[in-house]
């Protein structure tokens, strides 16, 4: 599964989840980014590449469904 997490006129970031073979039970998520200016603006790099568990993907998917929180949005507000 690939989606786009942020997309200008001239960069995108984007997220991928793909199951991986070992360890079993495991997968990869993947950031990556594309810079239209770039001499390859289709060659995407790599940002962030982790080899994740189940309860490591519960986690992550726990910190980003609390940043959606209007508690997440107030934090460092004074």
């Amino acid at each position: 599964m690939r989606v786009p997490v942020y997309q200008s006129s001239d960069f995108a970031y984007f997220a991928s989840l793909t199951p991986v073979h070992h360890p079993e039970e495991h997968y990869q998520l993947l950031i990556s980014s594309t810079f239209a200016n770039a001499i390859n603006p289709e060659q995407e790099q790599v940002s962030l590449r982790l080899t994740l568990d189940r309860f490591g993907i519960q986690q992550l998917h726990s910190l980003l469904a609390a940043a959606d929180t209007p508690e997440f949005s107030d934090l460092g507000k004074s």
